[in-house]
């Protein structure tokens, strides 16, 4: 997009179609915005004493009574496992820290969010009232290129496309798991 020598009558112009910036299009101060969000839900709650562990090996031991919300995805979903102790999402506009990743489960802390409840709506990627995560914070967390995030993204994930306009789902596809779902 930078290089006049490259305005030609056909572009390829790939990770900008989700909304990815490939490094260039604030300079050149394009207008653009994320066209891909990640949802999914609370499927379970449960109070963790201290010493009390979730995730494969222990890999998080609780130091303080805690409150810990599952969601229905893992790292068989596109949810890196990298992610675990670092990555955070959005349950009601507040940022909730990852605790454990397994192949179908993610676990958060939801201590601080006193009304989170089953079925309540996760946000992955996205807006949730002031907060945002962006695909390319989550790339740099875990060290692959934006687009490897959504490449990633399992058959389990459904995708769903809607038409800005109408607010409603265009082309709906199923997926085995009708828990998550990822919106363009």
């Amino acid at each position: 997009f930078a290089e006049p020598r490259s305005h030609f009558e056909m572009v390829r112009p790939g990770a900008v179609l989700y909304g990815i910036d490939p490094g260039n299009l604030k300079k050149l101060r394009v207008p653009f915005r994320p066209v891909v969000s990640w949802f999914t839900q609370v499927v379970y709650l449960k109070t963790l004493e201290p010493r009390t562990s979730v995730g494969y090996g222990r890999c998080f031991v609780a130091k303080r009574r805690m409150r810990v919300a599952t969601l229905p995805l893992g790292y068989a979903d596109g949810f890196h496992f990298h992610l675990a102790a670092k990555g955070y999402v959005l349950i009601g506009g507040v940022r909730c820290r990852v605790l454990a990743i397994t192949m179908d489960y993610v676990m958060v802390d939801v201590t601080e969010c006193s009304d989170v409840r089953v079925g309540q709506k996760v946000v992955v990627i996205g807006r949730d009232g002031d907060e945002e995560i962006r695909v390319e914070k989550i790339a740099r967390m875990v060290g692959v290129p934006p687009y490897n995030i959504f490449t990633s993204l399992g058959r389990r994930v459904q995708r769903m496309f809607r038409d800005r306009r109408q607010r409603l789902p265009l082309l709906p596809q199923t997926a085995q798991s009708a828990n998550e779902r990822l919106s363009a």
